[in-house]
């Protein structure tokens, strides 16, 4: 250790106050840094975990695939593997009771695709050869009571191959029988090919991956002793770059395809630049602020070290040390404590995540996925490694600024310290209203102020800083979740049940039934019956009724069409409500008008333009109340849409929100009707409207309310359908969790090292002041003077950086608005709340350190006080 490590070191134990809180901060920034990388890299590696568990470790696949497609894929140098199921067929099922879904889709699973295709068994286990099968939970709902399928029974099957006036129905086609045939005059389909097969029951599964089939029940086989079983398949694959999946899928020879969206969401992959874009953009700004806050904090540490050394640098420098030495000297002592709090900070933000986890890890589960686990600490080597990199590169940036200053010093103007306070006349001359209000000690303060701007203005910056860095992250947070939930907004409706209407009158048994069995169970709150439409509806009307933004991204998104020059027509859902309840929706609804079919229209819609990939909200209907028609768009046998009117309609008002329990699509327009308007226009349409009746139900606990009364509806033989609707939004709650989880955390972190950057700045440029409150003090300045002369510093300090405060943060907080515009259509918020926060805070944080520093400093000799040097 040379001279210069030593006087660093000596200096450093005299100024413990400022080195301490200096590595604090280094501590503070590398624990954010490593806490945020080491949380996200446990976050992302559960959820990838999870997602690989339930839905499966594939990228793409691709339904009925022959072998020669197969052979070629598995052949690609840029598919890393393809997991390929046995297509055995379909085959009828006489327990079967649903109409529409008459067959059984039976594939064999080779060796090793079970652990690409998870099955989640509900009991019994997986088969192990072709003759053992397992079948889906669900199937039994749909058997007839008594007669079930069970574990052990034996099917005897007839299995072959879907065909439609000669050719291969495609898989995921809906079933053409008796009511097509009847609708459309065609033969209805038919199983060819047929084999015998049998097979035994060994398990049946809740959750499976699987091509969507839209006519059958997937049941799975064993693998086979004896090689392939089918010339078709269908193939799950991974390519070598995930990236590469949606490109990729485009050249297999397929009937459908589909990808595995969770596992490729946290992969980082999307089938979306936009979002891309959106991302990188956010992350710059996240690792922005953090580098700002890190780097302000230790920046001020370091120049008022500089500060502080001025004179012993002089002194040194007339000794002969070069400026190399000095800037090494600085050096020495950013490396000290980096080398005290990189470490530390390592540390500290691991643990700290470790221990979060393990508090708040089952209930983090339990909000994302409903399912109490536990998130694993997953510690990236290279996340800690860029996480040290990063913080040692703050702290260098830091002291690079000071080291500048060192070679600019000549040794006399050091000992001078004339660089650091140059008083002008003009420079120190103070208005009258300071000493008015504040008397002598004002004046002093504004003096001060002036005199020594330097030290000052890294106070003034610091507070600045510190707003900023509050108000940004809070914005920050804030647009995230508020975003998020713009995008996957929470259902109203937590259930939601659905039967056909048998005609347009009477209210179906089923849908009695149900209202008994819903209105019994403990967990429901609240349930509206309302009548719903299984078809979409048509209104044409001119382009210029339509507000421009909404008419340019429906067309894009297909709920607007363009007709003849100047017409469009515009794709609507209806509901019919109650008529008490469709008058209380909007003010001046009339249920039983007779200018037309009575409608309500949103207010606003949410729509997503896949060219722009923007997340749109707008006007469907720029002029409001008027009259239109109600048609019925069907297709020639050309394939040309050809509009029927159904009755003249009239919109009568807007409503802001759906009335409570009625199922409205936020992603498109939907109008409201009452039961009487139906009755009066549509009744005799049933066969072109296809009515039905719904009810959305709330509930406290959507998960047990649904199994419970999933399992009265079955034992009563309900035929409705029954849907737990808040399922989905519970799958993609995940995201908002994990960014609200995220976005405290900055909170937190942020505000402690703002904080400590303004302690560490306030409480030394004080202490470096005590000869001149020494001075003050002998010629007579008591406590309530230095009181009142503090309180008009913490004043200047205050008002100039809730200025610079306010004009940085409204700028930051508009450019992490502007980011997230491009791909969700969001207002600028103007951040009053965070503002008023950081504010108030300012001057606390200054006050408690202004208190603290002058009690350290009364306890002082006053002349010991003025023989420092």
């Amino acid at each position: 250790m040379n001279i210069f490590s030593t006087i660093t070191l000596r200096t450093m134990k005299q100024s413990r106050m400022r080195t301490v809180v200096t590595i604090i901060g280094v501590i503070l920034s590398t624990a954010m840094i490593t806490a945020v990388t080491t949380f996200g890299c446990s976050i992302w590696s559960y959820l990838l975990d999870y997602s690989i568990q339930r839905d499966g470790n594939w990228y793409g696949a691709a339904a009925y695939v022959s072998s020669s497609e197969l052979e070629r894929i598995r052949e690609d140098s840029r598919v890393e593997m393809a997991a390929a199921t046995d297509i055995l067929g379909y085959a009828e099922y006489e327990k079967l009771t649903s109409v529409s879904m008459p067959y059984l889709y039976i594939q064999s699973l080779p060796e090793g695709t079970w652990e690409i295709c998870p099955a989640v068994l509900e009991e019994g286990r997986l088969p192990e050869n072709e003759t053992e099968v397992i079948i889906p939970d669900f199937m039994t709902a749909n058997e007839e009571t008594g007669q079930e399928t069970k574990i052990g029974d034996t099917l005897e099957l007839d299995v072959g191959v879907r065909m439609l006036d000669g050719e291969r129905l495609p898989s995921g086609t809906s079933y053409c029988g008796e009511d097509y045939s009847a609708e459309t005059g065609n033969a209805p389909e038919t199983l060819e090919n047929l084999k015998k097969m049998k097979f035994t029951v060994v398990g049946i599964y809740s959750q499976m991956p699987d091509m969507s089939q839209a006519a059958s029940y997937g049941v799975y086989a064993g693998p086979s002793g004896s090689g392939s079983l089918s010339d078709y398949h269908n193939v799950y694959l991974r390519t070598a770059r995930a990236g590469d999946i949606y490109d990729y899928m485009d050249t297999v020879k397929c009937d459908s395809k589909t990808f595995n969206t969770g596992l490729l969401r946290w992969l980082g992959v999307a089938d979306n630049d936009n979002l891309a874009g959106i991302l990188i953009g956010l992350i710059a700004i996240v690792i922005g602020i953090i580098m700002a806050g890190a780097i302000s904090l230790i920046y001020n540490a370091f120049s008022i070290s500089l500060r502080e050394r001025t004179v012993q640098f002089g002194l040194l420098s007339s000794m002969g040390a070069t400026k190399k030495q000095l800037r090494r000297s600085l050096r020495y002592e950013a490396l000290f404590v980096s080398c005290i709090g990189i470490p530390l900070g390592c540390i500290a933000g691991t643990v700290g995540i470790g221990i979060t986890l393990h508090f708040i890890g089952k209930g983090l589960t339990n909000m994302i996925n409903g399912e109490a686990l536990d998130i694993p600490l997953k510690i990236s080597w290279g996340s800690v490694l860029a996480a040290v990199v990063l913080a040692f590169a703050t702290v260098m940036i830091s002291v690079w600024i000071p080291c500048r200053r060192v070679r600019r010093i000549s040794p006399v103007e050091a000992v001078r310290a004339s660089q650091d306070i140059r008083i002008r006349k003009k420079d120190v001359k103070t208005s009258g209203l300071s000493y008015k209000l504040f008397g002598l000690p004002g004046m002093l303060a504004q003096k001060n102020y002036k005199r020594d701007r330097k030290k000052y203005r890294s106070t003034v910056i610091s507070l600045t800083m510190s707003i900023l860095l509050f108000v940004s992250v809070s914005s920050f947070g804030k647009y995230l979740t508020d975003t998020g939930r713009f995008v996957m907004e929470m259902p109203d409706i937590q259930l939601l049940y659905s039967v056909n209407a048998e005609d347009s009158v009477n209210v179906p048994d089923d849908m009695k039934e149900a209202e008994r069995v819903i209105g019994q169970n403990e967990n429901v709150t609240f349930m509206q019956s309302y009548r719903g439409f299984n078809r979409s509806f048509v209104i044409s009307l001119d382009e210029d009724e339509i507000e421009e933004s909404f008419l340019e991204a429906g067309m894009r998104s297909g709920y607007i069409s363009a007709m003849e020059p100047g017409g469009i027509r515009m794709y609507v859902t209806l509901c019919a409500l109650p008529d008490d309840i469709f008058e209380q929706a909007a003010e001046g609804a009339d249920a039983e008008s007779d200018d037309g079919l009575p409608l309500l229209y949103p207010s606003q819609v949410k729509i997503y333009d896949p060219i722009t990939q923007r997340y749109e909200g707008g006007t469907p209907f720029a002029y409001g109340d008027r009259e239109l028609m109600l048609e019925n768009e069907e297709y020639t046998e050309e394939g040309e849409p050809e509009a029927e009117q159904l009755s003249t309609a009239c919109l009568q008002a807007a409503y802001e929100k759906a009335p409570a329990g009625v199922n409205v699509d936020e992603f498109g327009v939907t109008l409201l009707t009452s039961e009487s308007g139906y009755q009066k226009y549509l009744r005799g349409h049933e066969d072109k409207v296809y009515s039905r009746y719904e009810m959305g139900v709330r509930c406290e606990n959507h998960g047990e309310a649904f199994r419970e009364i999933s399992d009265e509806l079955e034992k009563a033989e309900n035929t409705g359908y029954f849907y737990d609707n808040a399922e989905d939004y519970e799958e993609n709650r995940q995201i908002l969790t994990a960014l609200a989880v995220l976005s405290y955390g900055f909170i937190i972190l942020i505000s402690l090292i703002a904080v400590a950057n303004v302690f560490n700045t306030v409480s030394t440029n004080l202490m470096l002041r005590r000869k001149e409150f020494a001075m003050l003090r002998s010629v007579g300045m008591d406590r309530k003077g230095f009181r009142r002369m503090m309180c008009y510093e913490c004043l200047i300090y205050g008002l100039r950086s809730i200025l610079y405060g306010l004009i940085l943060s409204l700028l930051v907080s508009m450019l992490i608005w502007r980011v997230l515009a491009e791909g969700v259509d969001t207002n600028y918020i103007v951040p009053w709340e965070y503002l008023g926060i950081a504010l108030l805070s300012v001057f606390i944080v200054v006050g408690v350190t202004m208190v603290y520093t002058m009690g350290l400093i009364r306890k002082e000799n006053i002349i010991d006080e003025l023989k420092m040097n």
